[in-house]
Order: C-alpha cells, then sequence, then structure tokens
C-alpha cells in the first residue's frame, strides 16, 4: 500500500525504469496516444529510455504518428501492470531526434532493420512478403516525451487509491483525487 502520493510516483518511476531494463516487464511496452487528423491515435511502442522524467520510444520517420507529433507534439503513454494493479497515464510534449546517430550507433543490427524498408510503415501490401526490411539511418527517429503530468491509480484488493501530479520547474507536486 502506498502511504504518500510520492511513494505512488517513486514506485512507478520504478517500473518505468524496469521496462527499460527487461523486455519482459509490462512497462516495457506502453500505449503512445497521439492526436490524428480522425482524433485519437493509440499504439504499443517500446520503451527504449527513461530518465529524468523523459521517455524515450524509437520509431521509423515516415510511421504516420511522425506527422502527428510534427502536427501537435502533445501525447500520452499508458502503461498497465497486472500484477502491481497499478495504471501509470503520463502526458508530455514529444520532441523528434530524425537520424540521431549516436542513438543509431547503440541499436542492435537485428533490431535495425524495422527503421526503413520498402514499402513505407502503413502502406497496403498483398502479401507479407511484398515488404523488404532495409535499415536506414535516415529514417530512424527518437521520440523523446517531456512527462510533465502522471495519473497513477492503485487498485488493491482492500482500496482503491489515485493520485495526480503535475512538475514544474520546481519539480513534481501530487495530491491524491478520488479513484
Amino acid at each position: 500500500m502506498f502511504d504518500t502520493p510520492d511513494a505512488m510516483r517513486a514506485a512507478a518511476w520504478r517500473h518505468l525504469s524496469d521496462g527499460v531494463a527487461n523486455r519482459d516487464h509490462p512497462a516495457r511496452t506502453p500505449v503512445l496516444a497521439t492526436i490524428g487528423a480522425d482524433g485519437p491515435q493509440m499504439r504499443t511502442v517500446v520503451l527504449r529510455g527513461w530518465a529524468a522524467d523523459v521517455a524515450e520510444i524509437h520509431t521509423d520517420r515516415q510511421n504516420a504518428k511522425i506527422a502527428e507529433i510534427e502536427a501537435d507534439p502533445r501525447v500520452g503513454l499508458h502503461v498497465w501492470l497486472p500484477q502491481q494493479r497499478l495504471q501509470i497515464r503520463l502526458s508530455g510534449t514529444a520532441t523528434l531526434d530524425h537520424a540521431d546517430t549516436e542513438t543509431w550507433a547503440a541499436v542492435p543490427d537485428a533490431a535495425r532493420k524495422v527503421y526503413g524498408g520498402t514499402p513505407p510503415p502503413g502502406t497496403p501490401i498483398a502479401q507479407p512478403d511484398d515488404y523488404s526490411p532495409d535499415p536506414v539511418l535516415d529514417r530512424f527517429t527518437v521520440i523523446r516525451i517531456s512527462v510533465a503530468s502522471a495519473d497513477l491509480l492503485f487498485l488493491g484488493d482492500m482500496q482503491y487509491l489515485r493520485v495526480q501530479f503535475s512538475r514544474d520547474t520546481t519539480g513534481w507536486a501530487g495530491h491524491w483525487v478520488a479513484p
């Protein structure tokens, strides 16, 4: 059980770090929400980094989420941790870093194939073999999300607990809210 809002945020942040370090941790694959031309767009992504309240995700530059972020950089991340019964909802502003050579150098060769390819992501194809992977640095994009607010919900057996946080230049401020 969490006795303070800060204890709940500290636990959530630990899980996000664990998601980066452990490919089997459920925080490894959050849902990213963007604002598209037709409204909210959501997709599961891989959390590649979490430090100093910034989440890092990698994607192909020709993916639809890039145009959505360029049009409106406000995004959300949603994580559900079933064993801990903890929901983490984060909101923030995304920035894009195209062809980041330093990050690209750390991406394993086998993983690079999803950053490039013909045809581009989302293009209709007749059969799966009609897609040809081809790693291309210019198509590699790092999305960094500077988290500005968090909504944390713990679904305990005896009690549900919910905390909302906002961040400003002095740090995080959180308070309990009705679940």
